[in-house]
């Protein structure tokens, strides 16, 4: 860190000071620095609709951010850590801006009714809701429409990549045995916050479907839907279902955007379909 040393920032941090304005002005130059990286990769500008100073502003909270959320005891560098969450920082703030294709605010709110509706339905019953049931439990649509709908938001979804971004993917929280050292630390705390919230925002259902169908259980292995089925003793049908209301739950905004702090712009570009 320029102006200080890692041990200082460190004890800084682990004594719990209000150190804001330190950290921000001994890391600085990390801000700059990606910064200047962006540029350089898009042949010099920054995307259209996001100024440099936006840029800088975005990168200097995400310091206090990485700070907030740095655990001294992993041996991880801060500088190390820091960097990934200010390009994380950038590369959404440009993400953001420049997005133009937005769902219409109707289809959302007749979507949230539906899976309203349907999560109703199936906690009195012990079978899926049909389309039929769910159409006359929203009321004013068709059963035709419903599906409609469904079929719309569940292609923003099919992947892994639909809740959490673009080019970043849940497959991204896995660890993978041929990558160790500091990023297996990085990818460690966030394992830890992703299990956090499907612990706190899923059912423990939706958790156990997501984690055997993700490898996000402690054998660590992704499994068909197939083989799903077969190990919870439940229908084929009922592991999809209850899938997608598991992804839908984590991609409301509230609960995604603890994800997406940790999104950057790289990607191996792994997809993993429903």
């Amino acid at each position: 860190a320029e102006g200080m040393t890692e041990a200082e920032l460190r004890a800084i941090i682990a004594d719990g000071r209000e150190a804001e304005a330190a950290i921000i002005g001994a890391n600085i130059g990390l801000v700059k620095s990606a910064i200047a990286a962006m540029k350089r990769t898009s042949g010099g500008r920054i995307d259209q609709g996001t100024t440099e100073q936006d840029l800088m502003q975005e990168g200097s909270l995400s310091l206090v951010k990485a700070a907030e959320k740095f655990d001294v005891t992993l041996g991880l560098r801060f500088s190390t850590y820091a960097t990934y969450w200010i390009r994380n920082a950038l590369t959404m703030t440009i993400r953001d801006t420049t997005r133009t294709i937005r769902l219409p605010q109707r289809l959302q709110n007749t979507y949230s009714k539906i899976s309203r509706a349907t999560e109703e339905l199936r906690a009195n019953s012990n079978w899926e809701p049909t389309d039929e049931e769910v159409a006359e439990r929203v009321g004013g649509i068709t059963p035709a429409k419903v599906r409609e709908i469904r079929n719309t938001m569940q292609s923003r979804a099919t992947s892994l990549d639909s809740l959490l971004g673009e080019d970043k993917t849940l497959g991204d929280f896995i660890p993978d045995e041929k990558q160790r050292g500091e990023a297996d630390i990085v990818q460690d705390m966030m394992q830890r916050d992703l299990r956090r919230l499907m612990k706190q925002h899923l059912s423990a259902e939706e958790v156990q479907v997501l984690s055997l169908r993700f490898g996000l259980d402690d054998i660590g292995e992704s499994r068909s839907l197939r083989a799903v089925s077969e190990e919870m003793g439940i229908s084929y049908s009922r592991v999809k279902n209850v899938l997608f209301a598991a992804l839908t739950k984590l991609r409301r905004p509230h609960v995604a955007i603890a994800l997406r702090d940790y999104i950057s712009g790289d990607s191996d570009g792994t997809e993993f379909s429903l």
